[in-house]
């Protein structure tokens, strides 16, 4: 009975530190831009952004949000967006 009593401490413990360290995580927004592709969603690297759309992908500069490159695929082409 002990043992139980202990083991629910525990897991009440660990379950209220998890949620503590999950409400500080949060995040800051540090810039925002404005961009054509950004319809579906956006990946990073340690210098870009890329935005991406159903058919199109831009390469932007994290610091100032100049696009810098892209892919744009054909109406036609193998990405199918329906």
């Amino acid at each position: 009975m002990r043992s139980s009593l202990a083991l629910i401490a525990l897991v009440v413990l660990v379950a209220a530190r998890a949620s503590a360290q999950e409400d500080a995580r949060g995040f800051d927004e540090v810039r925002r831009f404005a961009t054509e592709e950004a319809t579906q969603g956006v990946a990073v690297d340690e210098r870009h952004f890329y935005a991406i759309s159903n058919r199109r992908i831009g390469k932007y500069e994290k610091d100032t949000g100049r696009r810098v490159g892209g892919w744009d695929g054909p109406a036609d082409g193998p990405i199918n967006s329906s």
